[in-house]
């Protein structure tokens, strides 16, 4: 068997948080839902020697994604930009990330279940 890529995949991470440019964002807070997809470097210790020091631990990527969106900011394409360099910088596996940051009912005049962000970044 030839692996082309390995992928670890978080869906639905929810998160409260303080980003918003409004000071009733900042203030009260709202809800966001978090997605992150990382192309890891995975080796023979995690596939055939079932050893967790072969891949990349969710977990802690779980811990990263959160230390870093609980730091408020204005933008949620600086949150995700934020997520994004801290994974990369935290594990040498990780080769891509792909982050959506997620806000759900942005207050705006429009009926909209949510906005959000995407980004995409490699080594």
């Amino acid at each position: 068997m030839t692996i082309k890529e390995t992928w670890i995949t978080l869906n639905g991470v929810r998160l409260r948080g303080h980003h918003g440019v409004l000071e009733q964002e900042r203030t009260v807070g709202g809800d966001f839902v978090i997605n992150v997809s990382l192309r890891v470097s995975i080796d023979d210790a995690a596939l055939l020697r079932d050893d967790l020091e072969g891949t990349v631990n969710y977990a802690e990527v779980h811990q990263v994604i959160k230390n870093e969106f609980s730091r408020p900011s204005n933008l949620i394409e600086h949150v995700a930009y934020r997520m994004a360099d801290a994974l990369l910088e935290h594990f040498t596996r990780i080769r891509a990330v792909r982050i959506t940051v997620e806000k759900i009912a942005p207050p705006m005049q429009a009926d909209c279940r949510s906005a959000a962000f995407t980004l995409e970044a490699e080594r």
